[in-house]
């Protein structure tokens, strides 16, 4: 149960949505600062997955995350797509 609450979270459920959809599937009510407690325990395993080194590979495909916002250019306003990203030095 414990897992599968952590995975409904990494999977970008919210606390309050896993708090309802455990007491109505097993009639177990965990409250949220419950469910992120136990989400916690993730940090390192996520953190060590997230600091992987890649050299080496070989990747067929990279798939980036973005994000459209509408911005005021020109009189203008139109969308522009803006990525989250870290950098770093090997």
């Amino acid at each position: 149960m414990v897992l599968a609450l952590m995975e409904m979270v990494v999977n970008g459920v919210s606390t309050r949505k896993v708090q309802r959809i455990t007491e109505e599937l097993c009639g177990v009510d965990f409250s949220k600062s419950t469910v992120s407690e136990l989400c916690k325990q993730l940090d390192p395993a996520v953190n060590a997955w997230n600091e992987r080194p890649i050299k080496g590979g070989t990747y067929p495909f990279v798939l980036v995350d973005g994000l459209q916002i509408k911005v005021r250019m020109d009189s203008r306003v139109e969308p522009h797509s803006c990525l989250k990203g870290l950098v770093k030095a090997v």
